[in-house]
């Protein structure tokens, strides 16, 4: 059980670290639709995350909890109800071109966040990455994030090539 756990807790440490690096882009891209931003990424996780460890703690024998069972599996889903509310809420005002990813970047942004908040406490880690606006010859404005390319209703156009230029794929909606 100890090697298990002493495992689990690597492999959790590296997630953590992924997802701090990858949070301010991941979050800078669905501030900037204006779907959800730090705050409201972190309450996702913290309130999931508590919600679930309160209802498996509940089922723990031997633990010496501070409530009864029963109430620590009432908290857990009152916490874990509120959690998929902040979701819920979130998805409703996703564009279309970002649903598909959300769930997963939410869980980035808040685990990137609650890592940040721990271990690294400074101003530059805290920095968002925003898109950068571009314009293609036929006038229209597009937004950059990393390298794909994105229309203003947050729809993926296309990406960057090596020449500093983009494409647009043929197949856009």
């Amino acid at each position: 059980m100890t090697a298990f756990a002493g495992i689990g807790s690597i492999v959790g440490v590296i997630i953590f670290i992924v997802c701090a690096i990858k949070e301010s882009s991941t979050t800078g891209l669905y501030k900037f639709f204006g779907v959800y931003g730090r705050l409201k990424a972190y309450l996702f996780i913290d309130m999931v995350g508590a919600g679930i460890a309160m209802i498996v703690s509940a089922f723990i024998p031997g633990l010496d909890l501070e409530y009864s069972p029963i109430m620590m599996v009432l908290i857990g889903v009152v916490c874990l109800a509120i959690g998929i509310l902040i979701y819920i809420t979130t998805a409703l005002k996703c564009p279309a071109g970002l649903k598909s990813r959300l769930l997963i970047s939410m869980i980035i942004s808040g685990l990137g966040i609650a890592m940040k908040i721990v271990v690294f406490f400074l101003f530059f880690v805290w920095k968002i990455y925003g898109p950068q606006e571009m314009v293609t010859s036929s006038g229209e404005t597009v937004y950059r994030i990393g390298s794909d390319i994105y229309d203003a209703s947050g729809n993926r156009l296309g990406h960057m090539n090596g020449a500093d230029t983009f494409i647009i794929d043929p197949c856009r909606p």
